[in-house]
């Protein structure tokens, strides 16, 4: 998760991105709609020392 903060979330949102699995998508679509990053939305949004539940 810090990595994909770190290194895809900079990115610009029209940044086209290839998946190894499932359609191209873009960095704002993922932003908008992946689960796994809805906590990056929140006003304030940081990356949480404890991970977001999905990793140990």
């Amino acid at each position: 998760m810090r990595s994909i903060q770190e290194k895809l979330l900079t990115l610009p949102g029209d940044t086209d991105v290839i998946p190894g699995h499932g359609h191209p998508t873009g960095i704002a679509q993922e932003g908008m709609h992946n689960p796994f990053l809805q906590p990056f939305n929140e006003p304030g949004g940081d990356f949480p020392e404890e991970g977001i539940g999905i990793f140990p």
